[in-house]
């Protein structure tokens, strides 16, 4: 999904604790979309928790 949508094809730096990070911020970026998405269609109006009262 993240290579057909986000048009992902390859990783720009080298290593393994860069092809991790970059990795890591491609999966941020998909869910900030998906996130966003779900607040442009309105699907974003129920909690899984009642919040807190706080005084």
């Amino acid at each position: 999904q993240i290579k057909q949508n986000m048009e992902f094809r390859r990783f720009l730096c080298k290593g393994k604790s860069n092809i991790l990070a970059e990795c890591i911020l491609i999966a941020m970026a998909h869910n900030v979309n998906k996130f966003h998405n779900k607040i442009k269609n309105g699907k974003c109006r129920t909690y899984l928790y009642s919040t807190k009262n706080v005084a």
